[in-house]
């Protein structure tokens, strides 16, 4: 992982999500990989960027997951400093499991940006 550029952390499937990235990232040196792919992962002093994707009933197990590993100690983030931009087209849980993450990465040796970088009704546009 290259120091200057920005470990996106894909949690979930992205479609309207993926194209607001795809814009917003224009540009930028970054990486991305699948949560799954963490604990391999170089995030020691790392800017990292969780990109979380509700599924059609609102809900994101494999964020619960992540936030439960970082939560039991199996991931550490020290020194990283961590970001969310989260999309629940449906509503559901994902503002309450974006901010579970966000504190269990924070646990786990991360700084934590405290707003959301984006907040969106129905129409997320890139």
């Amino acid at each position: 992982m290259l120091k200057d550029s920005i470990l996106v952390v894909s949690i979930g499937r992205h479609t309207r999500l993926g194209d607001a990235l795809e814009t917003a990232l224009d540009g930028l040196r970054f990486q991305t990989i699948e949560a799954e792919e963490l604990e391999t992962a170089d995030c020691a002093d790392a800017r990292v960027l969780f990109a979380a994707s509700a599924d059609p009933a609102g809900g994101n197990e494999p964020m619960r997951r992540l936030t439960a590993r970082l939560l039991r100690g199996e991931l550490r983030l020290c020194g990283a400093v961590c970001a969310m931009i989260a999309d629940g087209e449906q509503g559901g849980a994902m503002r309450t499991d974006a901010l579970r993450l966000l504190l269990a990465a924070n646990a786990a040796g991360a700084e934590v940006l405290p707003q959301a970088l984006l907040e969106s009704g129905r129409d997320l546009r890139a």
